[in-house]
């Protein structure tokens, strides 16, 4: 079973209801419920240590232990963004990340 929801444009968290009957009529008693978020915005870099931009302030020659990124958030915001070191040949860079709260 596939649900398809062409039209969803509006922000906002959202529940998915699912109730199963077979030809005879028998079901669940309880029906399976998913919530998610759905959010179109997508969220800006404030800030970035070391500096990112400008480009001529985007280089170091020291070793680098931590790189923290600020993001700012329209509305309602997803956990799912994140930040990445690429090594200059575009490969990530092995870390840890946490959060901060901002």
């Amino acid at each position: 079973m596939t649900l398809q929801i062409p039209g969803l444009v509006e922000d906002g968290n959202y529940t998915i209801r699912v109730e199963a009957v077979d030809g005879a009529g028998n079901g669940a008693d309880v029906p399976f419920t998913a919530r998610f978020l759905f959010s179109s915005s997508i969220p800006a870099v404030v800030s970035t240590v070391p500096a990112a931009s400008p480009s001529e302030r985007a280089f170091t020659n020291r070793p680098l232990r931590q790189v923290e990124a600020q993001l700012r958030f329209e509305g309602n915001h997803s956990d799912r963004s994140m930040i990445a070191l690429l090594a200059p040949d575009g490969t990530p860079v092995a870390g840890r990340q946490t959060e901060a709260g901002n």
